[in-house]
This record gives C-alpha cells, sequence and structure tokens, in this order.
C-alpha cells in the first residue's frame, strides 16, 4: 500500500489553509466546470451518494439538493483543514443529510456496497495509488452503481495553470512533476484513465470533453491578481521571497505581459479544458 501522506500534509496544511481562506474564489472558478459535470450525473431523489475529495463541500451541498431529504451524501476528503470549514458551513446552514468525514479514499477501508453513486470534483487526481483508490470506491457502489467525475485535460489546454507557472518556472527551479503522478492533470491522459478504471472493476465508462472559460481573481485588479497569485502559490511562493528585488519586479513584468490579453473588467478570463468520466460498477 503506498503511502498518501504526502497529500494528506499538503492539503491539510498549505494548500488546504489557503483553499478555506479563498474558497470563494476558487468556486466561483470551478463551479460553472461542476455544474456541467452534474448535469451528466443521473441520479435522483432518496440515493445515498458519495463525494470524493469534498473540499470545504460546496458540491456535497449540490448533492444534498439533489437527493432530497429522504437521501444522503456522505463528504470524504483527507484534509482536516478542509473538512472542518465543510462541517461549519453545513451546520450554518441547517443541513441534515450531509455527513463530512477525513477519510483518505485510498488506504481508508469503505464500507461494501453502501452507495448508490459516487462524484468528484476535481478530487480524484491526487491519489499515490489510484487504481487502489478506485477498487475502494469500486467497492463502496452497490450493484450498478455510477460513478461520474471532472477532471482537467493536459496542462498545456489549460493556460489559467500554465502561462503563469512557465513564467514562474524562468526565475525558480521547481520539482519535476511526471506525466501520471498525483497533481492537477494526472489524468489528462483518457487512456491511461480508462485502464485504471477497467483495472478497478469498472464498465460502461465515457469521456465528455467539455471546454469552457474560467474566471480567476474576480473582484482583483490586474496587478493585485498577479501579487496574489506570485505571493499565495503553494509550490513556489517560499522560492519566490528568495529572489533579488530586481528578479521580482521582472517576474511580475512577464506575467503581466502574458496575462494583460486574459484580463477582462474585473477578472482574467481564461480557456479550460476538461474531461467528465461517467462509468458503472
Amino acid at each position: 500500500m503506498k503511502s498518501n501522506d504526502k497529500q494528506k500534509e499538503y492539503w491539510t496544511n498549505s494548500a488546504g489553509k489557503l483553499w478555506v481562506k479563498e474558497k470563494i474564489e476558487k468556486d466561483n472558478m470551478l463551479e460553472p466546470l461542476g455544474n456541467y459535470a452534474l448535469s451528466k450525473f443521473s441520479i435522483g431523489k432518496g440515493l445515498n451518494v458519495l463525494d470524493i475529495g469534498c473540499g470545504t463541500g460546496k458540491v456535497s451541498t449540490q448533492l444534498s439538493i439533489m437527493v432530497g431529504s429522504k437521501g444522503h451524501v456522505s463528504g470524504f476528503d483527507l484534509s482536516k483543514t478542509m473538512i472542518d470549514e465543510a462541517v461549519r458551513c453545513s451546520d450554518s446552514l441547517h443541513i441534515k443529510n450531509i455527513t463530512f468525514k477525513v477519510k483518505d479514499i485510498q488506504n481508508d477501508k469503505l464500507d461494501s456496497e453502501i452507495f448508490e453513486a459516487a462524484f468528484s470534483r476535481f478530487g480524484v487526481m491526487f491519489f499515490s495509488d489510484p487504481t487502489l483508490a478506485f477498487k475502494n470506491i469500486f467497492n463502496s457502489l452497490k450493484r450498478n452503481g455510477l460513478l461520474t467525475f471532472i477532471c482537467w485535460q493536459n496542462q498545456s489546454d489549460n493556460p489559467w495553470y500554465n502561462l503563469g507557472l512557465e513564467v514562474v518556472k524562468k526565475y525558480i527551479e521547481l520539482p519535476v512533476v511526471k506525466d501520471r503522478n498525483p497533481g492537477p492533470f494526472a489524468f489528462s491522459d483518457k487512456t491511461y484513465t480508462k485502464e485504471i478504471l477497467i483495472s478497478s472493476g469498472f464498465k460502461n465508462i465515457d469521456f465528455f470533453g467539455f471546454e469552457k472559460n474560467v474566471e480567476l481573481y474576480k473582484g482583483f485588479t490586474l496587478d493585485a491578481s498577479i501579487k496574489h497569485y506570485i505571493k499565495t502559490t503553494p509550490i513556489f511562493k517560499e522560492k519566490v521571497e528568495l529572489l533579488s528585488v530586481k528578479n521580482k519586479k521582472n517576474l511580475f513584468q512577464d506575467i503581466k505581459n502574458i496575462w494583460s490579453s486574459y484580463y477582462s473588467s474585473n477578472y482574467l478570463l481564461f480557456p479550460s479544458k476538461t474531461w467528465i468520466v461517467s462509468c458503472t460498477k
């Protein structure tokens, strides 16, 4: 069994704390994509549904409405930081049909055949052993149970992520993330993803390509967006602080030169490409 400790530490500490602090911004970006994936998620009232990598609980709340008062949603995430926030928000809204738990979907055994369906909005790409994780999900589903998730296509096709990062790489050395390693683009290759799902037992596997512009840093000026990006992005913020004053200024200007054509009114508007994957047990 491969450890998921690095991901747990990352999402509980630096990334998780940032996500909780900026969840309105994150949901503003991801919700339109998640909503399209939910439109492909054929579930009705009264079902027991798993939300994989539920984060701060936005999607779990949407699912709770879809399944109704006689249904139930279990939101699982390995980040205690994000689960604590999900519980806080759910309690404040007095939602009765959601249970949030800190769980490592890959390594924590799930009860067998308890869910009619499982869904994830960008929460399945960070497993150190994805086949083990999907086998766990498979076993938790009832016969003919449905799994639907949305994930990113190639990094190069997602300039919201790639353009700024390529500029940063000119100034600091970042770890090389190998293809298929845990990360946002781990499932960009649909052939690879399909192989994992088949080896985990799933059938009737379909991929839907979905392209949509996404908003980043809504309400920010362009300069404020760049400053925030440089100062808060967990994978490089500490190394950027070590740059000389001159290189910090040059980094800022280089990002501005590239991002300026994507700035519209009071937000950045970038193209994105995703896969919506649907399969059954």
